[in-house]
């Protein structure tokens, strides 16, 4: 129990120092044109045997066309890896959880859905800010420090991307991103 706790206090750590290196501008972003649906699907490879476990289901609809987007592929990828992190934390039973990629208007756009606990409107104001958490009184067991999606609006904003959430308390929630393209 002391090793797994070190270990995400270590994560912890590690997380916020990396969260103020991006906002510094010190950490060097491995800047290249990636396949982003590659990236994409290996975020939910990553988290699939965790949604297995929990006998809920993530649907991917990739009608996005081949494209590149200019991206560090290990930040994209963990972007996207938190926000699944957190359709399935959210989730109070078995996690259902919609992916879903397209061209909208010249940008590409990733929209992840949840039928999870959702949010009220004041909390949403506040979920991009560093160490919020959103809490549960149904839910005891969620573990998080409030960074990810900080680290989210961080790496979107060095890509020049947006974020826009909806969600509604007790239905889910929709995070949609939008990115340029590469052209």
């Amino acid at each position: 129990m002391m090793r797994e706790e070190n270990k995400r206090m270590k994560d912890q750590v590690d997380t916020v120092l990396m969260i103020s290196q991006l906002e510094r501008g010190s950490t060097p972003m491995e800047w290249e044109l990636i396949d982003p649906q590659d990236a994409i699907q290996g975020a939910v490879n990553h988290v699939s045997l965790i949604i297995q476990n929990r006998q809920g289901a993530i649907h991917t609809d990739f009608q996005a066309p081949a494209c590149a987007l200019r991206a560090d592929k290990n930040h994209f990828t963990n972007m996207i890896t938190n926000l699944l992190d957190n359709a399935i934390k959210y989730s109070e039973g078995a996690p259902q959880i919609a992916l879903k990629t397209a061209v909208v208007e010249g940008q590409y756009t990733i929209k992840i859905s949840d039928k999870g606990m959702g949010m009220d409107q004041e909390k949403l104001k506040l979920i991009f800010q560093k160490f919020y958490c959103v809490q549960s009184g149904n839910i005891i067991n969620i573990k998080g420090h409030g960074l990810g999606l900080s680290y989210v609006k961080k790496i979107l904003e060095l890509l020049n991307g947006t974020i826009h959430v909806r969600s509604t308390l007790g239905e889910g929630s929709e995070f949609t991103i939008q990115l340029p393209l590469e052209s």
